[in-house]
């Protein structure tokens, strides 16, 4: 198994940032987790997270509060959902 975890700044000046965590298992992704960031009062709060924990592909989107709201996303696998997650949050942050 090979876990890779990196971080892509969007904008600096507005503390907005991706932090991608991936797990291979013989060169195949089998988890991983996708989240737009965002810097509040010197603490990095979630805003959107793509993760395939809870055995699906979700979309998790979080608001002020903290709270949650999940949503099933279909993609033929963990390789193609990083790759939709990534440029989603690219697109649209």
């Amino acid at each position: 198994m090979g876990d890779t975890e990196f971080v892509k700044t969007l904008d600096s000046e507005t503390g907005t940032r991706l932090r991608l965590r991936v797990t291979t298992a013989s060169g195949r992704v089998v988890f991983f987790v996708v989240q737009l960031e965002i810097l509040v009062d010197s603490e990095w709060r979630v805003v959107v997270r793509y993760d395939n924990s809870h055995g699906f592909t979700h979309r998790d989107e979080f608001d002020a509060r903290g709270r949650e709201t999940k949503k099933e996303i279909r993609l033929p696998d963990c390789a193609a959902a990083v790759q939709y997650a990534e440029q989603d949050l690219i697109d649209r942050w």
